[in-house]
């Protein structure tokens, strides 16, 4: 944290630390909204569709406590145009099941995320595994990446069990 402060310090960014006692206090200020800044989490999962859908989906953040990880509020009051978009191409990703739609979708998505800064990711989910073909197949590998294959990470490790099949 100390070092996020001083780079934030020589961007001229009166940044501190304050540092919550306990897991309350700090899930309260951020799902309320009593904060400047927070570093926080989201939602993971095989693809970048299911970090944005938690960070901007609009209906992630309305209300006095938001529901999802939508804690920056991002909709059409505070987002405007843009915000609107990215609900239309979440919807356009869910509604699809073409690659190439999906995959435009995100795009545009980024595209904004980049420009108006809403919520700034500070690194990428990662989940990791390991396991063995020598009893089962079908798990997620490079070249079939439908899910983490951790055992931890709903609701990807439901896909995982599906799909697997015995070693021959």
């Amino acid at each position: 944290m100390q070092n996020i402060v001083q780079d934030l310090q020589k961007a001229h960014i009166n940044a501190a630390t304050n540092f919550q006692s306990g897991y309350t206090p700090y899930y309260t200020a951020i799902s309320t909204g009593a904060y400047d800044a927070a570093i926080s989490w989201t939602n993971g999962g095989a693809t970048p569709y299911f970090d944005y859908q938690g960070l901007l989906q609009s209906t992630n953040g309305v209300g006095k406590t938001v529901s999802g990880t939508d804690f920056e509020r991002w909709n059409a009051q505070t987002g405007g145009q843009y915000a609107t978009q990215i609900d239309a191409d979440i919807a356009k990703y869910e509604g699809s099941s073409d690659h190439t739609t999906q995959i435009a979708a995100i795009q545009d998505i980024e595209t904004i995320a980049v420009n108006q800064l809403p919520v700034l990711p500070l690194t990428a989910n990662v989940a990791w595994d390991e396991y063995t073909t020598s009893n089962w197949t079908g798990w997620p590998t490079a070249a079939n990446p439908y899910g983490y294959g951790s055992p931890y990470t709903a609701p990807d490790y439901e896909m995982v069990i599906l799909k697997l099949t015995p070693a021959a």
